[in-house]
């Protein structure tokens, strides 16, 4: 598999030229949602005020697909000889994982179904030029962990397993969509991430039994063990930093930085299990959320400098949010979204969209009805 280059500076720049042509540096929030009478997630779209609310898909709706008979649609079921059939309407569907692309162009979610027996996996492809669905890649009965589309919107890793029940990862071509293997053996569950300049995968994995973080060669070649503590601690989803330079990631105790060989590693913070970890555009900032020990059900979001000085802690009480699931920066780094839980008492009933100044200020609900609201992405679009 050929993998193409994208310079960090022209990614971010074209990102920057899209957000403004396409009504202003904030870009749009694109998120899974059940609202309405439908008992299954669909995929929409808003603008970061939380106004201009759009459904990009519909169950109902035919999508090019992968290679199938011609009928097309997200509602195709795959049969063990590997033909296709339409899902009846008591199918089970769902959307899972989203993925903006660096370039702004792209948007990838995950997709499940369940028709009795039958099931199907795949990923949708958003254009994020018109919000139209573009294709969906029927990936035969892998179910996923994770998905992240390569900054130049050429290629979708994502980590599933084999018929085996070994995880991997895997990476489609979205110019021939032809999917490859890139791992071998068993990673088990597994999170991943693009390098900003697409040519590296970081990932987390148990491949020797230990939870550690590697990285690779976008075409599964050079697969080096960047963290080696020896425990069997679970490390959470790398991330990198804008320019590519460094990765975070967080375990079951603390956050900690390195650099992209694995060396220099400093840890940020004491004793914060922190979730979603998640760089500042400009890469001076992180952003991640902690559950309390005593408070299952309750979280605190916090912003620190990437060197882990000047933790603060986002003052969001008033009115106080339920347990945050996901966290995402606005292009301009001047904003945070989040989705959180939504309490009548102490009954979880719903998740809502929230957008906050980096400071804490000027808290806004964006959404508001008897749904699950999340995951979220925030793109230049």
């Amino acid at each position: 598999m050929r993998i193409g280059v994208s310079a960090l500076a022209i990614a971010m720049t074209i990102t920057t030229l899209l957000s403004v042509a396409c009504g202003g540096i904030n870009g749009r929030i694109a998120f899974v949602s059940d609202r309405g009478d439908r008992n299954y997630g669909e995929l929409y779209v808003m603008d970061a005020d939380g106004s201009d609310v759009s459904r990009l898909t519909n169950y109902h709706a035919n999508y090019p697909n992968d290679g199938d008979d011609g009928n097309g649609g997200i509602h195709l079921l795959m049969n063990p000889d590997g033909s296709t059939r339409l899902a009846n309407d008591n199918s089970e569907r769902s959307i899972g994982s989203l993925s903006w692309s660096q370039d702004g162009q792209t948007i990838a979610a995950s997709f499940f179904d369940r028709d009795g027996d039958q099931e199907i996996y795949g990923i949708l492809i958003v254009n994020s030029d018109n919000f139209d669905v573009t294709r969906f890649i029927n990936t035969t009965g892998m179910p996923m962990d994770d998905l992240s589309l390569s900054p130049d919107s050429r290629y979708i890793a994502f980590s599933s397993y084999d018929e085996s029940h070994n995880g991997a990862v895997f990476a489609i071509d979205l110019v021939d969509f032809k999917m490859t293997r890139l791992t071998g053996g068993n990673l088990g569950r597994v999170s991943l991430a693009w390098s900003p300049d697409g040519q590296r995968i970081a990932f987390n994995s148990y491949v020797d039994g230990n939870s550690d973080i590697y990285e690779m060669i976008a075409n599964g070649t050079g697969m080096t063990k960047l963290t080696s503590d020896g425990s069997d601690v679970l490390v959470a989803k790398p991330a990198w930093s804008p320019d590519g330079q460094r990765i975070s990631f967080s375990n079951s105790e603390d956050i900690y930085v390195m650099d992209a060989d694995g060396s220099a590693v400093i840890r940020l913070t004491v004793d914060s299990p922190a979730r979603s970890l998640i760089w500042s555009p400009d890469g001076r900032r992180i952003a991640f959320f902690a559950h309390h020990h005593r408070y299952v059900d309750a979280n605190d979001i916090y912003v620190m400098n990437a060197d882990g000085s000047a933790v603060f802690r986002l003052p969001i009480d008033n009115p106080s949010p339920g347990r945050v699931r996901d966290l995402a920066w606005s292009p301009d780094g001047r904003r945070i979204a989040f989705s959180a839980s939504v309490y009548t008492g102490n009954r979880r009933e719903k998740s809502e969209i929230y957008v906050v100044n980096e400071d804490g200020s000027n808290l806004t609900r964006l959404t508001n009805n008897d749904a699950y609201d999340g995951p979220i992405a925030w793109g230049g679009r």
